[in-house]
């Protein structure tokens, strides 16, 4: 019995019971690359052995991540644009599909991959295909929307996490 679970931060603390109740306890792999406090304690304190993986598989480039503050957004919009008219594409994922939850402060709302699909298609890229992917899609819908970005027929995509289940 063997049991793979990828990111194992967003595996649940039940789930996690239910499989270690089974009568033939299953080997379990985890993985993640989210070091959150539950991984870590699991780590130090529970009976996981640690593997890393240090070196991208090859021909793979590494990811450059760049944060770009609230009154730069503009020229963030006009370098995507300028990268999509170049034949790239973009995606943006977003931590809920629908808005009304607060944030960690409850001073600003977390932003909604519904919401931040109808801004970036109306207002921020009117000139260019704009899809979203969310799990409440039926999954035909899903796969449609998927291989719509994948064959370049979406050139930005919005998603919420499921775009990781998803194959980006």
């Amino acid at each position: 019995a063997l049991v793979i679970i990828d990111e194992q931060h967003k595996f649940g603390v039940r789930q996690r019971a239910n499989i270690r109740g089974k009568t033939i306890a299953p080997h379990c792999l985890v993985m993640t690359a989210t070091p959150i406090p539950r991984t870590l304690a699991i780590t130090v304190f529970g009976d996981l052995d640690v593997s890393t993986i240090a070196h991208l598989p090859p021909g793979r480039v590494p990811v450059k991540t760049h944060w770009v503050p609230r009154e730069k957004m503009a020229d963030a919009w006009d370098f995507i644009r300028g990268q999509i008219d170049q034949g790239h594409q973009a995606y943006f994922v977003y931590p809920r599909l629908d808005n009304g939850v607060p944030g960690d402060d409850d001073t600003e709302p977390i932003k909604a991959a519904t919401a931040q699909y109808d801004y970036l298609s109306r207002e921020v890229f009117p000139d260019h295909r704009v899809g979203l992917l969310h799990g409440q899609m039926p999954t035909a819908q899903k796969s449609a929307v998927m291989a719509d970005f994948h064959d370049g027929r979406i050139d930005i995509l919005v998603a919420t996490v499921v775009i990781e289940c998803a194959g980006i």
